[in-house]
């Protein structure tokens, strides 16, 4: 009986699926990071060439006929040299078939979809939209990165978070701030996460913001199970440098101390308070702030004092770990919005707009192709999901489907994309 194997190799870690003609199962394998891009040709070919012996198992690997690898880092299979190694490696596994890169947004698409043309949204490791074509990508909208896109990406969600935490904290309970959101009923908590400029001038999460500060996201690593609960990889307390701040603040230039950032949102006469004027007290939790709650203990630790001591210690952190650290608050952005905090809301609300935008630089209002919602952020449970799925629904009135496995996926293409799409998703990890 012929084999068919599919790969995804993504920057954390690698999956390997054997399937029958048919989708069923014939083995798994699981390794670390194998994006060539991120961990260099030799290392990523180990993990892969780990996870595809784990999933032949003692199977005869002349019986597997064909295999799709998912790469982020595709374009690297275009040098000889690397192609190369990709074949010896495959040599190695005793696998005789050619090696089928595809980019790992597309194998996305194919594990929402059986149909050959559509859209995918992705928000995850970044956030990008692109039109696919007969299963080519013809377009594409955003994945610019952390520095200049990504906009509704995990890390766009965990870095308002952490500002509207260490405002919230920050916040002397006898100096409001005017409403300066432009409308003072529909969006009670998108004050509360504004900027402001030492013009004066508000940096809303709802405007054009700047970006600068803001690394793509993986998963919630460092988090506990309960979400909260513990210290947020890079900056948890082991992860601090006491005294210090860290190399690079938002401007690009060289940060000051953590008083003096506290002081310079001071002197600018901003505030976060609710829209209409209502002031936020430092160190008020219940649903109102529940996410700066949340933020706090995740960031410091459990039962941590809301004050602006905590927020002087949480800016310490922030900026002495690497800038991808903020992203495992993302998931608490979603938690306090459920829990009722306005200023959440917001910040789902705004992503969700956000990546709708990007979505339609690259759908048309007249399309009813489907649409796939994929990465960490949208395959994930939660309010800013079914905001999205909904938002794209009323938009242009198709189905929207949430990726599934692709590794399952990419077996499915190596089986001529033919059978019953489903079986080979259920045969996913």
């Amino acid at each position: 009986m012929d084999l068919f194997l599919g790969i995804d190799a993504g920057g954390t870690s690698t999956r390997a699926l054997l399937t029958t003609s048919t989708g069923e199962r014939a083995g798994y394998g699981l390794a670390g990071g194998g994006n060539p891009a991120a961990h260099g040709v030799d290392a990523a070919l180990a993990e892969i060439t780990t996870a595809v012996k784990q999933a032949l198992g003692a199977t005869d690997p002349g019986r597997v006929v064909n295999g799709v690898i998912g790469l982020a880092g595709l374009g690297a299979l275009e040098d000889p040299a690397v192609h190369a190694a990709f074949s010896r490696a495959w040599a190695d596994c005793g696998l005789h078939f050619p090696v089928r890169g595809v980019e790992d947004p597309l194998l996305a698409f194919v594990a929402g979809t059986p149909d050959p043309s559509g859209h995918v949204l992705l928000s995850g490791t970044g956030a990008v939209a692109l039109r696919v074509a007969d299963r080519r990508v013809t377009e594409v909208a955003d994945g610019q990165g952390w520095l200049l896109g990504d906009e509704g990406s995990g890390f766009w969600l965990g870095r308002a978070a952490a500002r509207h935490a260490i405002r919230h904290l920050t916040t002397p309970p006898t100096h409001p701030m005017p409403d300066m959101s432009g409308n003072n009923s529909a969006r009670s908590g998108a004050n509360e996460i504004g900027d402001c400029s030492p013009a004066g001038q508000p940096d809303a999460v709802h405007a054009p913001v700047d970006d600068a500060a803001q690394p793509a996201v993986g998963s919630a690593g460092g988090l506990d199970a309960g979400g909260h609960s513990g210290s947020v990889g890079g900056l948890g307390k082991a992860g601090a440098r006491s005294g210090s701040v860290g190399s690079v603040g938002e401007d690009g230039g060289r940060p000051g101390s953590a008083g003096s950032a506290r002081d310079a949102t001071a002197r600018s006469g901003c505030s976060p308070v609710k829209a209409g004027g209502r002031v936020r007290g430092s160190g008020v939790a219940g649903a109102e702030g529940e996410l700066a709650r949340l933020v706090a203990e995740a960031v410091v630790g459990p039962g941590v004092e809301l004050s602006s001591r905590t927020a002087d210690l949480m800016i310490i952190r922030a900026q002495a770990a690497p800038v991808t650290t903020l992203a495992p608050l993302a998931p608490l952005v979603g938690q306090a919005a459920e829990a009722g905090d306005p200023a959440a809301a917001a910040i789902l609300e705004s992503a969700a707009d956000r990546l709708l935008a990007t979505l339609a630089r690259v759908r048309a209002p007249e399309e009813t192709s489907p649409i796939v919602l994929a990465g960490g952020v949208l395959t994930a449970q939660g309010p800013l999901r079914e905001r999205v799925r909904r938002l794209c629904e009323e938009r242009w009135a198709t189905s929207v489907a949430i990726a599934g496995d692709t590794a399952a996926a990419a077996a499915w293409l190596a089986a001529g994309a033919h059978g019953a799409h489903a079986n080979w998703l259920a045969s996913g990890f």
